[in-house]
């Protein structure tokens, strides 16, 4: 690892573990040095930090914007198989509709069927 791999690696595993210091060991465990939160400051180029936390940035956005996108197209996907399961179930309720009435009438036209021509008029 190069110094500046390693000093970046050494700052992501205090930030992640929640410590201020780091041991560094040689190839024989043998004890090299220590790395403070004040070592990687003096370390780093502010310029260089700046410049990376702009490019982040830039990246977060590019990908919250992504993301917008993408729930702005599921969004629009579900509005539209919404609406064509409501139009199938509103024909489907109106063939039920369509045939309890035509059943029914032919049911009121059988009971009729009994009288003769001139009895019903």
């Amino acid at each position: 690892m190069q110094g500046d791999e390693f000093l970046w690696a050494a700052q992501q595993q205090m930030e992640e573990r929640r410590i201020r210091r780091v041991v560094v060991t040689g190839e024989r465990g043998n004890l090299v040095g220590i790395v403070t939160q004040t070592t990687l400051l003096r370390a780093f180029n502010p310029i260089e930090i700046y410049n990376l936390a702009e490019n982040l940035k830039q990246k977060v956005n590019r990908l919250y914007a992504l993301k917008l996108a993408l729930w702005e197209r599921r969004n629009q996907e579900l509005q539209e198989e919404v609406a064509a399961q409501t139009q199938r179930i509103q024909t489907q309720a109106q063939r039920d509709r369509l045939s309890r009435e035509y059943f029914h009438n032919h049911s009121q036209l059988r009971g009729l069927s009994h009288y003769s021509p001139e009895a019903l008029g």
